[in-house]
């Protein structure tokens, strides 16, 4: 196994924009290091479009990848990862950059940073079925999404108005769908404007995203809420987890809080 202070080391960070992804297996680029001395040597992007997730992990294996930092990843990936003697950190938020010079000063050791610990990350890195499995005990129905045309909705959830009784619909995105978070948040909008009454954006609450997500009136849901969620923290939802604006349901929107 690789350590922090190995003279040479390759590492890899797989990137969703300029931030870590928030899930290895459906990353498309990422950013790798040469270091030597604790410098870097060497630096490039490489892309990968599709193959699914084992080809990411092939990928590392064939640029030799010594460290690879994540936000989620797949526990099957993990270990295969590391059964080839690879380090796979997890639970790395952030730019790619932040992550890498943390991780060479010693301040990133698994997912617990120097001084105090991440709070409430996914052990499991399958950030589409954690939100499914929220949304569900939330009281809504769901319908996964494969239609190429209305890319990158993940899938579709429907109840019935608490107030009306008339069905509420919303689409999910879950992140990872494009390099730019902009663009995916743009895109998700454009698909989804006219057939939905609420739009839920699953992603790391960074400034940049959401000021995006409320420039197009798409309701930001960060996976740090998740657990105060599943503990009790619908009683100001109510339709959970939505706590912005429901279209067409005027009625709803006096429960909505920014």
């Amino acid at each position: 196994m690789v350590s922090v202070d190995s003279h040479q080391q390759r590492i890899a960070v797989p990137c969703f924009g300029e931030e870590v992804a928030p899930l290895f297996g459906v990353t498309r680029r990422f950013r790798v290091w040469d270091i030597e001395g604790g410098r870097v040597a060497h630096y490039r992007e490489v892309a990968l479009d599709d193959g699914g997730p084992l080809a990411r992990t092939r990928l590392m294996r064939n640029l030799e990848v010594d460290v690879i930092l994540a936000n989620g990843i797949e526990s099957q990936l993990r270990q295969l990862l590391e059964s080839e003697g690879r380090l796979v950190i997890e639970g790395v938020v952030g730019t790619a950059t932040d992550a890498l010079y943390g991780f060479l000063a010693g301040r990133i050791q698994g997912v617990k940073f120097k001084g105090h610990t991440s709070p409430n990350r996914a052990q499991t890195a399958d950030v589409t079925s954690w939100t499914e499995e929220l949304l569900r005990e939330g009281g809504w129905s769901i319908r996964t999404v494969h239609e190429p045309d209305i890319f990158p909705v993940d899938f579709v959830g429907e109840r019935p108005c608490p107030i009306c009784n008339k069905p509420v619909r919303i689409a999910v995105c879950c992140g990872s769908h494009a390099y730019r978070v902009d663009e995916e948040i743009r895109e998700f909008q454009r698909v989804t404007s006219a057939n939905y009454h609420a739009r839920l954006y699953v992603h790391q609450a960074l400034p940049s995203v959401a000021r995006t997500c409320t420039e197009y009136g798409i309701e930001l849901l960060p996976p740090d809420r998740f657990a105060e969620l599943k503990e009790g923290g619908w009683h100001n939802c109510e339709l959970p987890p939505l706590r912005g604006t429901i279209k067409g349901h005027p009625s709803l929107n006096r429960f909505a809080t920014e």
